[in-house]
Order: C-alpha cells, then sequence, then structure tokens
C-alpha cells in the first residue's frame, strides 16, 4: 500500500511538523484536513464540504486524498487488535465498484477554482509488487471504484482521529480507500463535492457487519 502511495506522490521526504492550525476537535466537527464524516444512509443527494488545508512545515503544497475510512467498532475484536473484519470489509467495497462523482475547488476572492484531480489504478491486480498508476480524473469527476490508500499517521493522530501513540496492532482498526487525489495542494480554503452514482448501498452494509463508513479527507503517508 505505501508503495503504491509513493507512486501516487513521487514519495516527497515526510514532513517533520504541522501547522499548530490542526488542532483536536470532535472528529464529526472538524474543517480542517484531516477530516472524516459520518456517512448517512438516508443521505442521497451530493455531499459538500467545506475546509482549510494548513500548510505543513516542509512542504507548502502536499498532497490529499478522498475517500472513505473504514473503522472496526466492535469490542471483542478492538480488543483483540483484530485486523481481519476492517480488511475483508475493505475487500468488499473494492469488489462492489462504488462509484461516485468527485470535485475539488479552491476558494479565493474571486470565486472558485477547480482543483485537478487524479486517481490510483493497479495495472495488475493489487498486491505487493503491483504496478500503479495514476490516470486523470474527468471533468464531470466520475470515479469507478475504491483504491487502496494510507493516511499520514502523525496528521491523524494529531487531530484526535488516531489513538495516541498508535502501534500497527491498533492502527490495524482503520483501513481506507481512495476515490480520487490531488497531487499538489497549497494551504487554503478549499470546497469538496462528492456524490456516489452506484452501489452506494454497500457501504452501509458494511455498518451493519459493526464496521463503519465515513467519508475522509487526509494527507496520504510520505515517503521518508
Amino acid at each position: 500500500m505505501a508503495l503504491a502511495l509513493c507512486a501516487m506522490t513521487g514519495c516527497q521526504p515526510q514532513p517533520q511538523k504541522v501547522s499548530e492550525s490542526i488542532a483536536k476537535e470532535p472528529s464529526d466537527m472538524r474543517t480542517t484536513v484531516p477530516l472524516v464524516r459520518k456517512l448517512d444512509p438516508n443521505q442521497t443527494g451530493p455531499i459538500e464540504l467545506e475546509f482549510d488545508v494548513p500548510a505543513w512545515a516542509d512542504n507548502p503544497s502536499p498532497p490529499l486524498f478522498i475517500g472513505v475510512r473504514l473503522t472496526n467498532v466492535d469490542p471483542a475484536a478492538a480488543a483483540d487488535g483484530d485486523s481481519t473484519a476492517v480488511s475483508d470489509a475493505a475487500d468488499r467495497l473494492r469488489a462492489a465498484d462504488v462509484s461516485a462523482e468527485v470535485h475539488l475547488y479552491r476558494i479565493q476572492e474571486s470565486g472558485q477554482i477547480a482543483v485537478s484531480l487524479q486517481r490510483s489504478q493497479w495495472k495488475t491486480g493489487f498486491g505487493p509488487g503491483e504496478a500503479v498508476v495514476s490516470l486523470a480524473v474527468p471533468a464531470d469527476g466520475l470515479v469507478p471504484g475504491l483504491t487502496p490508500a494510507d493516511a499520514d499517521v502523525d496528521t491523524m493522530e494529531a487531530a484526535g482521529l488516531l489513538p495516541p501513540g498508535s502501534t500497527y496492532r491498533e492502527f490495524a482498526k482503520y483501513s481506507e480507500l481512495e476515490f480520487a487525489y490531488a497531487p499538489s495542494v497549497p494551504s487554503g480554503r478549499y470546497r469538496a463535492t462528492i456524490r456516489f452514482v452506484r452501489n452506494r448501498e454497500a457501504l452501509f452494509k458494511e455498518n451493519a457487519a459493526l464496521i463503519n463508513s465515513e467519508l475522509i479527507i487526509a494527507y496520504p503517508r510520505q515517503g521518508k
């Protein structure tokens, strides 16, 4: 997964710190990247979010991805550090071809400007050693499915979206999947719109199995 993200981001050096604007607050109230939002099975229209992208200390224009985060909320599995349920749920969602129209805009005084997005696609499948390519998302924003992603642990933890001092065992309760990403996002105010267009119901089948599905906008893990 990390190798794939290196291909998509160019393995930029890992920033040492982020700005103080990444502050802890209730996860469903955050308006600063990284952020997550619970997905409502009754909401069938587009999801619109306005948010701020703070500056990194070492990278003024970091990459950003938009997708889905799965969280294992089964208390017994969480206590055991069992990652099987969440990884299996991620596999099912990839196979379900949950597609969406995704758009990202930078908000300026003169109006909003569309940000070009890309999506990842494996050439021959998914797994260690598989080749990944980046494809431009068309003007209509249509993305035909989810691909594995890897959110930056430091900024997720700083935002209160992961347990402090997360070990791999604890982090395995989570899995991220990507619809699209922007390779370079200068700090500022942005607006994202996401509209599920096919197999949306697969997201909520996972909720029934004690797996929460959330929308996520976050930085991908950077190569060191």
